[in-house]
């Protein structure tokens, strides 16, 4: 259930390679229910719901090691069979489907549970998990490891760029895998190294208080863990207002000794960041900082620092590694990158050796990941995504979008979930500072309710903010429907040629050239697919012109 999500057909691919046989139901015709052909049924969110486990069927199922395909189940049908289901998080216990395994007394994992359960028995298992930056640290991990000749098995977030995979299974000593922190489920999926990228009050519809969250991510760092490595200087973001959490210093101090007490229950803690070279807590320093940061339009340069402690000897080892260049600007990014060359080193503790060369080859041709900056460009106009839909994630991408000086910037974003706006409010408009064309596309809602007053006081908060920096002379629009934001779109561009052609003899006498548009597409629902159609049609020449 809900195999249409990057998160169940990440499963699958592993899943398949041992050799079960699948059927599958989802609630959207994303591009990924159109490749694996499947139908859809309505699937309602949820917070949680109780999870059946039974060890002794689930090893039957790998015994029986069938052809794996997906089968497609009609809308609500309760007319299959099973030895088990699969969900996500966002299924309630009332779907027709749940109801149905209950009855029949079919064990329901969750997708975190099922995965753990098929890890490769022997490898070490590496989990990423965090409020932001997931997807691309793990993604990183996946690429330094395939730098060094590892060829790990992977289950990721999204799809690193020229690999075009969700995951892989691989005979490999290494597994990287995305601990989704949506609805807690990253405590169920830790491994013998977990990363902690960062903690924000991010689905705080699901944790409800920020001691809720704290305590999720320290179960996350503590389970079955040989080693875990933490940002430490990101544990709250610095973006968050200072009244966000009334007891944000209590709630602080409560996850700094947790963390702390890593130590007595024999776990190793690491810790890393880029203003870190004090100690963050008082018997913890960080372990990696960077320093001669460098970022320029299309590429940043940095040096690291750091220390890790080899495991026979309990001996310190200092590295120093320069001018490590990145393509991935952003000091995110490096701070992603940070979390990436201390596991590498780190490894040698495992018995792998992955030198500095590899370390700075895998730094300089990460290609990145798909919805992260993801752009196309064509003799007009350049067209980018970014998953982004958090206002920290926002304000980072825009940043960047500031620093590779692009002009006539064009934002459409889309706000994915109200509870996420109703939390963030006054985050979202000023998030957007400095950035004159603004359209807004429709609310993803993902199951929640509509809340038609929120969206208009979003809009008007945020035109009002616009006017305060721009004296009226900014557009902002508003469209209710993706087909009205095609329509927008073609119009604008349309008449931007008209005037472009009305006015090229000038530009030529006075050796100008006319500037693109540079169209940034923001959010996690809707306008990913509405980004791809775009990119489709210029590519195949039906294009917006």
């Amino acid at each position: 259930m809900g195999a249409g999500g990057k998160g169940i057909s990440a499963i699958k691919e592993w899943a398949t390679k041992i050799g079960y046989e699948f059927t599958g139901s989802d609630d959207s015709s994303s591009g990924l229910h159109q490749n694996n052909e499947l139908s859809t049924n309505q699937l309602n969110e949820s917070k949680s719901y109780n999870k059946h486990f039974n060890n002794k069927k689930f090893e039957s199922m790998k015994e029986e090691k069938n052809k794996s395909n997906w089968i497609n189940i009609p809308e609500n049908s309760t007319d299959f069979e099973a030895d088990c289901i699969v969900t996500t998080g966002v299924i309630k216990k009332t779907h027709p489907q749940y109801i149905h395994a209950i009855s029949k007394k079919i064990p329901i994992f969750h997708r975190a549970d099922f995965l753990k359960q098929i890890i490769p028995e022997n490898a070490i298992s590496i989990c990423v998990s965090g409020s932001h930056g997931k997807t691309t640290t793990s993604g990183m991990i996946t690429w330094l490891l395939k730098t060094a000749k590892e060829n790990p098995s992977y289950a990721l977030g999204d799809k690193i760029l020229e690999v075009g995979k969700l995951s892989e299974l691989n005979k490999s000593k290494f597994a990287v895998i995305e601990s989704d922190e949506s609805d807690g489920s990253m405590q169920k999926l830790s491994g013998n190294w977990n990363i902690l990228t960062n903690i924000d009050g991010e689905h705080m519809d699901y944790y409800e208080t920020q001691e809720n969250l704290n305590k999720a991510f320290n179960k996350f760092a503590v389970n079955n863990v040989i080693s875990h490595i933490s940002c430490f200087d990101k544990i709250f973001s610095e973006e968050k207002e200072a009244d966000k959490f009334s007891h944000k210093e209590k709630s602080n101090a409560q996850l700094n000794n947790q963390l702390n007490n890593m130590h007595k229950i024999n776990r190793t803690l690491h810790s890393y960041g880029i203003d870190s070279k004090e100690p963050i807590l008082k018997s913890i320093k960080s372990n990696i900082y960077a320093e001669n940061i460098s970022i320029n339009k299309d590429s940043m340069i940095f040096d690291v620092k750091g220390f890790f402690t080899e495991k026979s000897s309990g001996d310190r080892v200092y590295f120093n590694i320069e001018n490590i260049m990145m393509n991935n600007i952003g000091k995110h990014n490096i701070e992603n990158a940070l979390s990436v060359i201390l596991l590498a080193k780190n490894l040698i503790n495992e018995g792998t050796y992955i030198n500095d060369s590899t370390i700075l080859k895998s730094m300089k041709t990460f290609p990145g990941m798909s919805n992260r900056m993801e752009g196309y460009s064509d003799s007009k106009n350049t067209y980018i995504m970014d998953y982004a839909h958090h206002p920290v994630e926002i304000k980072a991408l825009l940043n960047c979008i500031k620093n590779r000086e692009y002009k006539n910037v064009k934002i459409i974003l889309e706000i994915h979930k109200y509870s996420r706006l109703f939390n963030n409010l006054d985050s979202f408009v000023k998030c957007l500072e400095g950035f004159e064309n603004i359209i807004v596309a429709p609310i993803h809602s993902a199951g929640e309710i509509k809340d038609k007053q929120l969206d208009i006081k979003f809009f008007n908060m945020l035109n009002n903010f616009m006017k305060e920096q721009f004296d009226g002379s900014y557009n902002l629009t508003k469209v209710d429907k993706y087909n009205e934001l095609e329509i927008y779109l073609d119009q604008t561009l349309k008449a931007e040629k008209d005037n472009k052609k009305e006015n090229i003899r000038n530009l030529h006498k006075s050796g100008s050239k006319t500037e693109p548009n540079t169209f940034i597409f923001i959010g996690a629902g809707e306008i990913c697919k509405f980004y791809r159609k775009i990119v489709d049609q210029l590519k195949s020449s039906s294009v917006i012109s």
